[in-house]
């Protein structure tokens, strides 16, 4: 499979309410977080759910301080088996964009199949969108639909997360693809220091009619 290097800035959409992990952002090293996750875990019941399983992320591999806990977040809170993404069935990956319509357009697909597995009424969402730094050598299967058209299945992610376990077998950094939501072109990061300088932006509403997100709207922070 080849290789592409990849320097650029990516986008992703998240629900808002989505927990960061602050004691990732309060902490400088691994020695420091061994430390101070010792010492709020004697009082603090819920911090496992806030950090998740940091134990899934491999110690050279894990980022600490200012910024980090977004890109973290993902990673330490993986799927249920049976329940992963395209890439990945039972792992943690940072799914994102390298353009913004394209985030949308995968956000606003998964948001509806979320609501009408549930056959939810109408309702909406609040998402909050992340801007992070790129700069990695990803396997790449862009622009390969023809060739590879198991692992572009609409629905069927099989192909795809066989391949995400042998990339992830291989501590590969991760995937770089063809979206088949939008035009653009996506990526699977597998490991966090591929990542740097997540930032928050915008916040968005997706509205739900009970069959489709029928439109989305910019929110403002000012009241």
């Amino acid at each position: 499979m080849a290789v592409t290097q990849i320097h650029a800035v990516t986008f992703r959409l998240i629900p808002s309410r989505f927990p960061p992990v602050d004691l990732l952002e309060r902490v400088a090293s691994p020695d420091e977080f061994e430390v101070l996750y010792l010492i709020e875990s004697l009082t603090n019941d819920r911090l496992r759910d806030q950090v998740g399983d940091i134990a899934l992320v491999a110690k050279e591999d894990r980022l600490f301080g200012s910024g980090t806990s977004l890109i973290m977040a993902p990673f330490t809170h993986p799927p249920s088996a049976g329940k992963g993404g395209r890439f990945n069935p039972d792992f943690g990956v940072f799914y994102c964009a390298l353009d913004f319509e394209t985030a949308l357009a995968e956000t606003k697909y998964h948001r509806t199949k979320f609501f009408v597995d549930f056959n939810s009424p109408p309702t909406s969402v609040d998402m909050r969108e992340l801007i992070t730094d790129l700069g990695q050598d990803l396997n790449c299967i862009a622009g390969k639909q023809k060739e590879l058209p198991a692992l572009y299945h609409l629905e069927d992610y099989r192909a795809g997360q066989e391949l995400g376990k042998v990339l992830k077998q291989e501590n590969a950094w991760g995937l770089h693809y063809s979206s088949v939501r939008a035009s653009g072109n996506c990526c699977a990061i597998f490991r966090p220091p591929a990542l740097s300088n997540c930032r928050q932006s915008r916040h968005f509403e997706y509205a739900f009619d009970g069959k489709q997100i029928n439109y989305v709207i910019e929110k403002s922070l000012v009241q």
